[in-house]
């Protein structure tokens, strides 16, 4: 008979044996998993032992053409000679460029937590920051909300007042200068003030856009959507962080505006950048960023935006929106523009009128945001709810330009307008505009395996102009928005 020590050291040697068996076969399955989707993101968006993305065919179509976008871009040639002005000021900024590359700092390990969104308010969007955050409090968002602001601007009575108003909203009201958020219930949270980065208030040619970048930074969250005070989240957006494929992969969502981009080459070479053809300008009314990832480029554009002297001049950048492109390529940061141009309005006979610049997540699922700002240059009578029935939407790849979007000039007013490429007709913009409506599919929503309802399904389609009603693509939203405008506060004031 064996002894027991013997014994227990034979089956000591059988359980180890066995236990790195299981820990061989579990590494080669995973191995064999990775390789199997090697197509997706860095960070897998749903765990694949427990439920297949149902759009990878449309994942592997995009990171394919976006890859081919950006790194098959060319170097920038020289383009038109710069006038004396303008060249003077891009010395100016190569000289520049270095330095502040020097003044960097490192991402703060341990500091920002969780994941919110991000506004700023002053004097002049009071109001339309309060029917923002009625509208977040009505999506009932498990997001925190923080509101930056500088105590020369708001003062203490403000901050309560915001804070009742919205008193079922986790909101926290965060100042600049003082380096404290206050509560609801008045408590003052104190946050580390060499974590809190002041906004540069220089003017530049009437231009002030240092507060947004000054948040971004300053926030309290690692991952954020900031948003415009006029610029409204149509639907719960934490999708945008847990499962949109595209921010899961990059560590941020762009959004384009109506203008590709202007830059001067020049611009692209001293920043030692490629050029990428038609890249559209940013809208930068809407980030969905994660800062641990792109911190180094978010801090770029922050110190870019110190010396609006120079990065806000026309030939280089219109305000803070350019500056994300700029700072990013500087700091060869990959980032992806959500290239799906939607915008809500209403139809004029055979026409389509697009009022706002609204957007979709990465794969054109669903509408999260709309730009609301065409009431600051229209007349008032146009801003009604019977001019925001419809959406139009071009579901379309982003990075190889099958669409257009701009203005169309039928009416006393502008009209945003959105078309694809291919489509087969004749006559000038113009006339396609008088025709536009006739021109997109009208469709019900499609259900998916899992019950949700989505604008269409990008893995059996590549392209489709989309028109849909706006209470179809924005549940609620449209109603919500202008009878909060009922309210006596918001009388005679054009939001």
């Amino acid at each position: 008979m064996r002894p027991p020590h013997f014994i227990f050291l034979h089956y000591l040697i059988v359980f180890i044996s066995g236990g790195i068996f299981f820990l061989v076969l579990h590494y080669l399955s995973e191995l064999s998993l990775s390789s199997i989707n090697s197509f997706l993101p860095e960070r897998p968006f749903l765990s694949l032992s427990s439920e297949k993305y149902y759009f990878d065919a449309a994942i592997r179509r995009l990171l394919s053409t976006h890859s081919m976008a950006y790194n098959n871009a060319t170097v920038c040639g020289q383009g038109e000679e710069l006038n004396s002005k303008d060249q003077q000021i891009l010395n100016n900024v190569t000289r520049l460029l270095p330095q502040l590359r020097r003044e960097l700092i490192p991402y703060p390990d341990g500091y920002f937590k969780g994941r919110g969104i991000v506004l700023t308010v002053g004097p002049d969007q009071l109001l339309h920051t309060k029917l923002n955050l009625r509208i977040i409090q009505w999506l009932k968002t498990k997001l925190g909300v923080e509101v930056w602001y500088s105590s020369a601007q708001i003062n203490n009575d403000i901050v309560q007042e915001l804070l009742n108003y919205v008193h079922k909203l986790d909101l926290k009201m965060c100042c600049f200068e003082t380096s404290q958020c206050r509560l609801l219930n008045g408590k003052e949270i104190s946050v580390q003030a060499n974590n809190v980065h002041a906004p540069q208030t220089k003017n530049v040619q009437g231009k002030k856009y240092a507060f947004k970048l000054a948040a971004i930074i300053s926030s309290t969250f690692d991952e954020i959507i900031f948003i415009d005070s006029d610029c409204y989240i149509v639907r719960d957006p934490i999708y945008l962080f847990e499962k949109d494929p595209m921010y899961i992969k990059f560590g941020s969502l762009f959004y384009p505006d109506i203008y590709i981009s202007h830059q001067h080459p020049q611009i692209w070479s001293a920043l030692n950048s490629t050029c990428v053809k038609n890249e559209f300008e940013l809208d930068s009314g809407v980030l969905v960023l994660n800062k641990r990832r792109v911190w180094n480029g978010l801090y770029m554009a922050k110190l870019m935006g110190d010396h609006p002297e120079f990065f806000y001049e026309k030939f280089i950048s219109h305000g803070d929106k350019d500056t994300f492109r700029l700072a990013f390529r500087y700091m060869k940061i990959p980032y992806y523009i959500v290239g799906i141009p939607c915008s809500t309005g209403f139809l004029r006979g055979r026409s389509f009128c697009g009022v706002t610049l609204c957007k979709t997540d990465s794969l054109g699922l669903n509408v999260y945001f709309d730009h609301v700002h065409f009431p600051k240059r229209i007349r008032r009578s146009i801003f009604s709810k019977e001019n925001f029935t419809h959406t139009m939407v071009a579901l379309a790849d982003p990075n190889n330009q099958t669409f257009y979007f701009g203005y169309c000039g039928l009416y006393p007013f502008p009209c945003f307008q959105v078309g694809l490429k291919d489509e087969k007709r004749s006559g000038s913009r113009t006339s396609y505009c008088r025709t536009s409506a006739l021109t997109a599919t009208q469709r019900p929503l499609i259900k998916l395996p899992s019950g949700e309802s989505v604008l269409w399904n990008p893995n059996v389609e590549t392209t489709l102009l989309l028109m849909k009603k706006s209470e179809e693509t924005m549940p609620g939203f449209i109603d919500f928005y202008f009878e909060t405008q009922k309210e006596p506060i918001y009388k005679n004031h054009k939001l």
